[in-house]
């Protein structure tokens, strides 16, 4: 259990990375969530979902921060490091168990450990796969609403660099028990990365550099392959957004990912034709029943919002 104390002025947010909670903390079935937000004062109890380390229990280090771009640019944020055995210096909880094999987690000897997307896939035996080709691109100077960068589908990618097509922010659909497997090409001049909250994933898909986990970036011109296991429907949507540069999301780098019932298909709200990505699509259940899905990113860097 987290406790925390809105003690500034401000509405504030805290965000826990790689683990869930509920919104309504008595009542189970509330919307999942990885992000609180709260007023002047305010009080919340968070109780994750599975205990440290997530729905999985996967050991690690993970981001804790104040989802406010300027406050955690101010330092507010810190981590949470989950060991993979038991050590002289943590005593379990009572009525616990904690595993006494494995290793701790490693110690850097230099940079970076390469990531292992196939060691560390979050997904059961059996899942059934949905793949994304995405790009992080920079967009032309001048692009309205003044946005620097944009993530899209790579056969966009083109068309949006020189101009030809506006974006608009990336809107992946998935259905429960499905492994999502995104291909991130980085099209940019900076380092970039892909990150997903409140979905299963293992620290090779974090898509944060944080601690002792591995390289999660990828450089100009490279491709990196994240992994995720949409393991329920509560989760909703959930943020993408980018951590290979300072407050990227500023410049554009965001979306999400809906999570729809088990065995939903999806298809475009204009031809018909099966898409998996878009801010408005149809989407049809194995019951028969059907429903127009829409999705709404709102961004502000207003200091005063």
């Amino acid at each position: 259990m987290i406790r925390s104390l809105a003690v500034g002025p401000d509405a504030e947010t805290f965000h826990v990375d790689g683990h869930r909670f509920n919104l309504e903390m008595r009542w189970p079935k509330s919307t999942s969530v990885s992000t609180m937000t709260y007023g002047v004062s305010e009080r919340q109890s968070l109780i994750l979902e599975g205990g440290a380390g997530g729905p999985q229990g996967r050991p690690g280090d993970y981001l804790y921060m104040n989802g406010v771009g300027r406050r955690f640019r101010q330092g507010a944020w810190g981590m949470i490091r989950v060991l993979g055995k038991q050590v002289p210096q943590l005593q379990p909880l009572p009525g616990t168990s904690v595993p006494l094999g494995g290793s701790p987690l490693p110690t850097p000897t230099g940079g970076r450990p390469p990531a292992s997307p196939a060691s560390g896939n979050p997904c059961p035996n059996g899942a059934p796969e949905r793949h994304f080709k995405i790009s992080a691109v920079d967009r032309p100077v001048g692009s309205p609403l003044g946005t620097l960068a944009a993530f899209v589908p790579t056969p966009d990618a083109a068309a949006v660099e020189s101009g030809a097509l506006r974006p608009e922010p990336l809107v992946m659909h998935a259905a429960a028990g499905e492994c999502i497997v995104a291909e991130l090409t980085n099209r940019r001049s900076i380092r970039a990365s892909l990150h997903a909250d409140e979905l299963v994933r293992s620290q090779e898909s974090a898509g944060i550099n944080i601690g002792y986990g591995p390289e999660q970036t990828a450089a100009p011109g490279e491709s990196r392959v994240y992994r995720y296991y949409a393991d329920t429907r509560d989760i909703g949507s959930a943020q993408l957004s980018d951590y290979g540069d300072v407050d990227s999301g500023r410049d554009g780098l965001y979306g999400a990912i809906v999570v729809a019932d088990k065995g939903a298909k999806f298809y475009d709200s204009r031809s018909g034709a099966p898409t998996s990505v878009g801010s408005q699509v149809d989407v049809h259940l194995p019951s028969g029943d059907a429903y127009r899905d829409f999705t709404l990113n709102l961004a502000d860097d207003d200091p005063v919002i």
